[in-house]
């Protein structure tokens, strides 16, 4: 398989072309040579130097990740992001990058992995952006404390919890990443509680005066839930060898 042709798998599955309007990542291919083959890819949150080095260590021809190089508006190519840039092409990698296309994913994302993990039965969108919903919310099979919630996705903590941590929860809503401008949506829509990467100081108030909970899980840790079950989906269809890249950091 080439690069173009993962590319173009990966644009079809993610519908990628269609969030150009309103996502400020420039999702889809960000470097690379279309025509190289493919024998190794490599998965990871960020692309920063770290994971691409470690990416060139593992030999991989390709990477995929949810924050890519690319945001907003053409940027002078100096400093990290020209070692980033450097590192890529000298070690013949190819960069795809995700950001919305697998927030949004109703199989892949981030939330449904954590939903299934919960087991949350019926979900239903919310947290729009654009055209796409970003979050979703359902009920738990039973009442749950923050700090069980959180044992079911894999951490034996939260980072914080904002609002009664002792509170036993049913309805909840789930936002991988940065969850903050989309609270007061989910306190609208009757929810006990929010499960999300982060939020805000400026949500504090708002979470304890409306008797709202608030589990934060850590940004990095709820944005790799989907990226490993896109490795899981490239390995079983295109039996292509992968390998995921972990760079954690403490938000």
């Amino acid at each position: 398989m080439t690069v173009f042709e993962l590319k173009n798998y990966f644009d079809q599955l993610f519908d990628t072309p269609s969030f150009h309007s309103f996502d400020a990542s420039l999702n889809g291919l960000q470097v690379g040579n279309e025509d190289k083959e493919i024998s190794c890819v490599a998965f990871a949150e960020d692309a920063c130097i770290q994971t691409i080095k470690e990416a060139a260590e593992k030999k991989a021809d390709f990477l995929f990740v949810h924050h890519g190089l690319f945001w907003g508006s053409a940027k002078p190519v100096t400093g990290a992001l020209y070692e980033r840039i450097k590192l890529l092409m000298e070690n013949h990698i190819a960069l795809y990058a995700c950001h919305l296309p697998l927030d949004c994913h109703e199989e892949l994302s981030h939330n449904a992995q954590m939903a299934r993990l919960l087991k949350i039965k019926k979900s239903y969108p919310f947290a729009w952006v654009g055209p796409r919903a970003t979050g979703l919310y359902g009920e738990l099979e039973k009442p749950l404390k923050a700090e069980e919630i959180c044992r079911m996705l894999g951490r034996e903590k939260p980072v914080s919890v904002m609002g009664n941590k002792d509170k036993e929860l049913k309805k909840v809503g789930i936002i991988s990443g940065d969850g903050n401008s989309d609270l007061l949506q989910a306190i609208s829509l009757g929810l006990d509680a929010l499960v999300t990467g982060e939020t805000h100081y400026s949500s504090y108030n708002d979470c304890v005066d409306n008797g709202f909970t608030i589990i934060n899980m850590g940004h990095y840790f709820t944005e790799v839930f989907g990226v490993k079950q896109t490795m899981k989906k490239i390995e079983e269809e295109k039996g292509l060898k992968t390998v995921f890249i972990d760079v954690p950091c403490a938000l």
